[in-house]
């Protein structure tokens, strides 16, 4: 939980309710408001899907086998296969980078448009109004809050290099509904269902 959602967890929990939110004025409402972020998960090792496939159907003749000879109950070769899928599954998660993206306010997200001026024979930019092949990668870079240590040479490695075209799709995906989708208010079924009270027998 981030510090602002528990600070507002027990904000609302010393209120004695958990319907119960303090009114505030619009101008309040307003000088609390703050862009939308996402975040977008981009696993660097896809190279490791191939072998994680392979050990997953190793793993599924091999508790087959088991389950057939009780001579091989003791699952050993299941287990090793386990373990080597788990140590794979953590690798990957260790090289997932995790994009938190923040929409940018409406007048930079003008400003960046235009300082992409479209190409004159190129049609798609003409329609939308700016370069496209030069806007989206400023785009993606200008809605990304974190991971923050990435410079000009380290981003044009990775989205020209690195991302493959569905992870590039991601990001740029991501910055357009940022900044120009509705936002909705989420309702998580989960949270729903923990706190509400329990029904009478």
């Amino acid at each position: 939980m981030t510090t602002e959602a528990a600070d507002l967890v027990e904000g609302v929990e010393a209120a004695g309710a958990t319907d119960e939110i303090v009114p505030r004025s619009t101008k309040d409402r307003i000088a609390a408001a703050k862009l939308p972020e996402r975040t977008v998960d981009i696993c660097l090792r896809g190279d490791l899907q191939a072998e994680w496939e392979e050990l997953e159907r190793q793993l599924r003749e091999a508790f087959a086998r088991e389950q057939g000879d009780k001579r091989l109950n003791s699952g050993g070769e299941s287990r090793r296969l386990a373990q080597q899928i788990e140590a794979l599954q953590g690798q990957m998660r260790a090289d997932t980078l995790v994009f938190r993206m923040r929409a940018l306010p409406r007048k930079k997200w003008t400003a960046l448009q235009k300082d992409h001026p479209p190409r004159k024979d190129n049609e798609a930019d003409q329609e939308l109004g700016y370069n496209v092949d030069d806007f989206v990668p400023a785009a993606i870079k200008a809605c990304t809050v974190e991971p923050a240590d990435l410079d000009d040479a380290a981003w044009e490695h990775l989205l020209d290099e690195v991302l493959t075209e569905y992870q590039f799709v991601q990001l740029q995906n991501t910055a357009y509904a940022l900044n120009v989708n509705k936002v909705n208010v989420p309702n998580s079924f989960a949270a729903s269902r923990i706190l509400r009270p329990s029904e009478p027998e």
